[in-house]
């Protein structure tokens, strides 16, 4: 009788720890699988809890199936099936714009006081998040040019020509893993051609703000070195020359 109720006793715990042990699991169409204990449940999304006490919200359309222990809901093949989560795609087509701003920081030149805008749009494939490789292209205006970059017309009269057309290759990346961090250092090389300048070589530094894969936005300081004709006899030089500016520029952009 004591080893039939110890039996008992022990059975009872076993199925009590079972039972708190139970977790709802959410299971992903990209894949994943999130266990934990679901706290709403609504047309659209379901929130869960996950065990590692993170919260987390999915739409519908991207879960393929749930289980909460008790009942097992299931979704319809297709068209879900074929759903991806873009902002989860760790690789794929990437497009990103950015608007820079800053100043020619070569006091050599007469040039020194202008102050280049950019627009620049970026499209390419993302290999990680440590490596994705684009082309892209923009405009650029030297604000207060006066005339520093300017071509000589035919009646000897130089005229300024303030807008120039970055083209180029561009290679940029994380230093680390986003994974569960919404503020990553990130790196960036472009080089190309510039028309109305000519060769240009331009490396970045910054930070990206988001946690999602896809979706955040940049934060950074863009360095230029633009080979460009400009004008040297303002400065007692030749009347022009072809070498490289200087410019330090604050980048904002927003990259999907």
């Amino acid at each position: 009788m004591k080893k039939f109720l110890t039996l008992l006793i022990l059975l009872g715990l076993t199925l009590t720890v079972s039972a708190q042990e139970a977790y709802d699991v959410i299971y992903l169409n990209n894949g994943n699988i999130i266990k934990g204990q679901i706290t709403a449940s609504g047309d659209t999304t379901v929130q869960i809890r996950a065990t590692n006490g993170e919260q987390y919200t999915f739409d519908r359309v991207a879960i393929r199936r749930i289980d909460n222990g008790e009942q097992l809901e299931k979704f319809p093949k297709a068209p879900r099936s074929r759903y991806k989560d873009f902002s989860e795609q760790s690789k794929g087509f990437w497009a990103g714009v950015d608007l820079m701003a800053g100043a020619n920081v070569d006091h050599q030149y007469s040039i020194s006081g202008s102050v280049p805008i950019d627009l620049q749009f970026t499209f390419g494939y993302r290999f990680s998040e440590f490596l994705q490789l684009g082309v892209g292209g923009g405009f650029r205006f030297y604000a207060n040019n006066d005339q520093a970059r300017s071509y000589r017309n035919s009646q000897g009269k130089y005229e300024d020509y303030g807008w120039a057309f970055p083209l180029y290759g561009q290679a940029r990346g994380l230093f680390y893993s986003g994974q569960s961090r919404s503020v990553v250092p990130f790196w960036q090389m472009s080089i190309g051609h510039t028309f109305n300048d000519g060769f240009m070589l331009s490396p970045a530094l910054g930070l990206r703000f988001g946690s999602a894969e896809r979706h955040h936005f940049n934060l950074g300081l863009h360095y230029t070195a633009q080979w460009t004709w400009h004008r040297t006899d303002l400065i007692g030089g030749p009347a022009r020359e072809f070498g490289p500016l200087h410019i330090l520029q604050l980048r904002f952009g927003y990259q999907f």
